[in-house]
């Protein structure tokens, strides 16, 4: 036996008991039977992935899957889609751990598919992201950031919408993808389903619009909508609220490239690059030194 999980949140009545039992297990060979689909409804309409890791309809995301595109573009509904097509409204967010991105909601459902959640994430371990077209990759290591948090950095990435994916290690889930490259790893969920406090989703998307890794996310909502000069407006504010992510300074860096402003691109991707360096980044340091290399000396 693993272990058993009793979780019991404020104003629910032990809304799970997981008994992690290897003969016991329901979700089955197709871990895809517990993954849903994500959808949000504001002035935009965004996509991603989550999952079922009980079977009272608990189910685990990204935060930035079920906030709106913009601070004060604020979701309201969200909907989740299962693997059968059933379709469910989330009324609350039960829990969420903003700088990690992962987020723990409800839905009035009772599923027979969960994935179990994996002991610890093992480092040089061949991984899948399921889905539509599944992603098999190595989980290459774990790093930490400025912030003293870890992260698990996969070799290569699956195609953009898989955000809240599930990451799995022999249909165990060993964190949830949050980066192209990079997953939040299995003890940030164990802490979700310890610490939840449940808040509707006005005050969920409050509560990470006004946060620079909520302005990192919203730069990229509106670069796809073609907007670059607000795309760089937003990631200013998360460099002045948080100058140490350098993932902020890597994407200020590169849309001022594009824009021919090469002095200041320049200074913001020499920042990205000493913080990649001082986080033991070496893959992204060596992408952002290359495109130092690319600017009019």
């Amino acid at each position: 036996m693993k272990k058993v999980l009793i979780l019991a949140l404020p104003g629910f009545a032990s809304l799970v008991t997981c008994m992690c039992m290897r003969e016991k297990k329901m979700a089955g060979p197709d871990p895809c039977s517990a993954l849903v689909e994500i959808r949000t409804f504001s002035n935009y309409q965004s996509k991603g992935r989550g999952f079922f890791v009980d079977t009272g309809g608990l189910v685990i995301t990204a935060v930035h899957v079920i906030c709106g595109e913009e601070p004060d573009d604020y979701p309201d509904s969200i909907l989740v889609i299962t693997s059968t097509g059933r379709k469910y409204r989330v009324k609350s967010v039960l829990a969420m751990d903003i700088p990690m991105d992962i987020c723990l909601v409800k839905v009035d459902c009772q599923n027979r598919n969960y994935l179990f959640l994996a002991d610890h994430p093992v480092p040089g371990s061949p991984v899948v992201i399921p889905g539509p077209k599944e992603t098999r990759t190595m989980f290459s290591r774990l790093y930490t950031d400025e912030a003293g948090r870890h992260w698990g950095y996969l070799r290569s990435s699956p195609e953009g919408g898989y955000s809240g994916s599930p990451v799995l290690s022999e249909n165990d889930v060993v964190g949830v993808l949050v980066k192209p490259n990079g997953f939040a790893p299995v003890d940030c969920i164990n802490n979700l389903l310890a610490n939840a406090n449940p808040v509707d989703l006005r005050e969920a998307h409050r509560r990470y619009a006004r946060t620079p890794y909520g302005y990192l996310m919203f730069s990229d909502a509106v670069l796809c909508l073609g907007d670059t000069s607000k795309a760089i407006l937003y990631l200013r504010k998360a460099a002045n609220m948080e100058p140490s992510l350098a993932e902020v300074h890597n994407n200020l860096g590169f849309l001022l490239k594009k824009q021919g402003k090469y002095k200041e691109a320049r200074g913001e991707l020499e920042k990205a690059a000493a913080l990649y360096d001082k986080r033991g980044d070496p893959e992204n340091a060596r992408g952002v030194k290359e495109m130092l290399e690319e600017l009019p000396k």
